[in-house]
């Protein structure tokens, strides 16, 4: 005997609208925080080639072992 799975449509009905007010706050403070590190990145890369006038791609390996 094959049984067959099938969801709810109140289920299917609710995925449509899952975006609460607590899901785009938290959604909101990820992205400010992911552009808050894209910004030290770059700022970091900058100064560097600022002082330096050499453009140094170490700075992926040391924010890599930073983050271990």
């Amino acid at each position: 005997m094959q049984t067959i799975l099938r969801t709810p449509k109140s289920a299917a009905i609710s995925l449509g609208n899952s975006m609460t007010t607590e899901l785009f706050f938290v959604q909101l403070i990820n992205g400010i925080q992911y552009g808050l590190l894209l910004f030290l990145i770059a700022s970091g890369l900058t100064l560097v080639f600022g002082v330096m006038g050499i453009l140094n791609l170490a700075h992926g390996s040391m924010y890599m072992v930073g983050a271990t």
